[in-house]
């Protein structure tokens, strides 16, 4: 469903696979806690990536594979 920013395959489709186990804790040093918020940016920055990926397509019209192909 391209028209509401959605596609069966994302770009970076596993960028979730960052998050899948990770979980504060109160036994989390300091350290702990700044390399799991580090993760979070990196996670951030995908999710960045792809939405400016997603915009290109759109604003572009690139959704019509046959109308892409006829103007190559």
């Amino acid at each position: 469903m391209p028209k509401r920013r959605g596609f069966d395959v994302e770009f970076d489709n596993d960028a979730e696979l960052l998050l899948a186990e990770l979980e504060f804790t109160d036994d989390d040093t300091k350290t702990d806690i700044q390399l799991k918020y580090k993760i979070l940016d990196c996670y951030q920055a995908r999710l960045n990536q792809r939405q400016m990926r997603k915009d290109f397509v759109i604003d572009n019209d690139l959704i019509n594979l046959r109308k892409v192909a006829y103007h190559i």
